[in-house]
């Protein structure tokens, strides 16, 4: 299989005619989920696999000549075999990564040369409603991006339906972000935007209505939105500022939202992007917004309100800390003299405390004399020490305070 995919490679870089691909892209792909099925054992195949899909995506399609009906309709049942796997949440979508956005904008294009434009629209039209209702889909945001960075009939339906569905509350709330960042980078295409001012007046006027309604609701929910939000909200703004489609929109209505935002912004540190974008779009509408944090201020009234609480609460403990104390070790001798040592055997009599006793390896074999009293002390004598030994080391010393009577040794003659 890994020679099989050397050779599909090799044929790929070298300029592949465009009506093999739609023959090429399913079977790599049905070889490829079942590789992913198998375990990791299949793991270099399905490495190999990925690295030809990418392949795929990166060649250069130019249509010479006329091009047979037939291969479009490939293209177009290979396209919409592709959506549907991501619609279903297969994981070649995911083991594929940045590669199947790439590998779909390919087909598309592709598509367009062989004249299927209806059919590539009402494609990505199903795929766009299944993106932002479905929650199964898993079709990345970079399929309708590249598919929006370029002129064609779907590119402006996929905007008026991303208009009017950014601010639905049908919408979840991560892929109205996910739509706002798609218009943002719409208008964004300085080049798209001056080849196509019509559709991008239309684009506009749709969604003006929704955007001032959109800023009149964020009043009351400062703190909740995410900042991610706010910030393609005033990008969008920025970029209909930047174009002649910007007398569409009542700029005083504008401004007088974004103010009333500006009195109400959160404190949070989080919210530091998005304020920096409300106040450069203020300076492009030719306001000084001044940022107001009220809510900053109610914390900060909070937070004096628990520091006196606190401040009083440390004092209290001060005051009690010591007679705690007291009482904690009124307790504890309490609980000592409460404790019944009566069940607990004890083995005080068998041991013995031989940690702090040392004894001389002279007094070890002296031995105790039968009948002597043994709490009369007696003084042991030492013998003479050879006149040869090494004056420097050190010499045990005999434990005095043990009352033991030693028998009398005789003193032995140094030895010439």
């Amino acid at each position: 299989k890994l020679r099989v995919l050397e050779l599909v490679e090799l044929y790929l870089t070298h300029s592949p005619n465009p009506a093999h691909l739609p023959t090429i892209v399913p079977a790599l792909l049905e070889s490829l989920d079942k590789a992913v099925r198998s375990g990791s054992a299949q793991e270099p195949l399905v490495k190999r696999l990925v690295s030809a899909l990418a392949k795929v995506a990166s060649v250069k399609i130019k249509v010479e000549g006329n091009v047979s009906s037939e291969v479009g309709e490939e293209v177009v049942q290979v396209l919409s075999s592709l959506m549907e796997l991501a619609s279903s949440g297969s994981v070649v979508v995911n083991t594929l990564g940045p590669t199947f956005p790439r590998l779909a904008t390919s087909l598309l294009r592709l598509g367009e040369q062989c004249g299927k434009m209806e059919e590539l629209q009402a494609l990505y039209n199903t795929s766009l409603s299944a993106w932002l209702h479905q929650s199964t889909c898993v079709l990345p945001n970079n399929i309708f991006s590249l598919a929006m960075s370029h002129s064609w009939p779907g590119c402006w339906s996929l905007a008026t339906t991303l208009a009017t569905s950014s601010f639905s509350t049908e919408v979840r709330q991560f892929r109205r972000v996910a739509s706002l960042a798609l218009l943002s980078s719409l208008l964004h295409n300085k080049v798209l935007v001056k080849d196509n001012l019509e559709e991008v007046k239309l684009v506009v006027e749709q969604l003006f209505p929704a955007l001032t309604q959109e800023l009149e609701k964020l009043k009351d929910m400062m703190g909740k939105v995410k900042p991610k939000y706010l910030c393609e909200m005033f990008s969008i703004l920025q970029a209909v500022k930047d174009i002649p489609s910007d007398k569409v929109i009542d700029w005083d209505l504008v401004v007088e939202k974004l103010q009333s935002l500006a009195q109400a912004w959160p404190a949070h540190n989080i919210y530091t992007p998005a304020k920096h974008a409300l106040l450069k779009l203020g300076g492009k509408c030719g306001v000084k917004i001044e940022v107001t944090k009220n809510i900053e201020v109610v914390a900060a009234n909070g937070e004096a309100n628990g520091e006196e609480k606190s401040a009083k609460k440390k004092k209290r403990k001060h005051k009690k800390s010591q007679e705690s104390l007291k009482k904690a070790k009124e307790n504890k001798l309490e609980m000592v003299k409460a404790q019944d040592n009566s069940g607990v055997p004890s083995f005080a009599a068998m041991v013995e405390d031989n940690i702090n006793i040392e004894e001389s390896t002279e007094t070890k074999k002296r031995k105790l004399k039968d009948g002597e009293d043994n709490e009369t002390p007696v003084k042991v004598k030492k013998s003479k020490k050879k006149k040869e030994v090494d004056t420097e080391t050190p010499v045990k010393e005999v434990d005095t305070e043990t009352p033991v009577k030693v028998k009398k040794t005789k003193k032995k003659k140094p030895q010439e």
